[in-house]
């Protein structure tokens, strides 16, 4: 059923009073009474308006295409939903790819830093030992060569002072002094 039953009775009713009161119409023309055909008239308009109302209740309360429309655009957004979910799984695994990938370069960089490190530090104590062997060298050379003996070429020179004590006055009157 299409229509709900209730529907197909009213359009059913409403065809019966529209052919009813056209026969009532026609037979009071016909007979020339004025009541039948009034009457007659009367269930014409009655018959006319009930079907205008079941065709605009029709139009207002037939949702076929909404409804289609509407499961059309659930089904557009459901297969949406599953496309996001879908992307949301594959973006956590990337994400969860590239975290692993960065945390064994991480670890793969400090390991070769701490190498590194290590061979910068027994190159530094090399060469570091190195330096202090040469210095040590060249400092006994400078010793057997005299380098570091004192001079002495040069003489000393002597500083003479002032006298310290200064001449006596004679004392006089008013003088006061040693």
């Amino acid at each position: 059923m299409r229509l709900a039953s209730g529907t197909a009775i009213a359009s059913t009713t409403v065809a019966t009073v529209l052919f009813g009161g056209v026969a009532l119409a026609l037979n009071g023309i016909l007979h020339d009474q004025v009541s039948h055909s009034l009457g007659g008239v009367g269930a014409i308009m009655v018959a006319l308006t009930a079907a205008v109302l079941l065709v605009i209740h029709r139009w207002v309360t037939d949702t076929r295409t909404e409804r289609g429309l509407l499961a059309q655009a659930q089904h557009e957004t459901q297969t949406e939903w599953a496309r996001y979910i879908a992307a949301q799984a594959s973006l956590e695994g990337e994400r969860t790819r590239m975290r692993r990938d960065l945390d064994e370069e991480r670890a793969a960089l400090l390991e070769g830093i701490a190498q590194e490190r290590e061979a910068l530090s027994a190159e530094f104590e090399e060469r570091s030992a190195s330096l202090i062997c040469e210095t040590m060298e060249a400092t006994v050379r400078m010793f057997h060569n005299g380098e570091f003996a004192p001079d002495t070429r040069r003489g000393a020179t002597l500083i003479q002072f002032p006298n310290q004590q200064p001449e006596k006055q004679p004392r006089g009157h008013g003088v006061v002094g040693p």
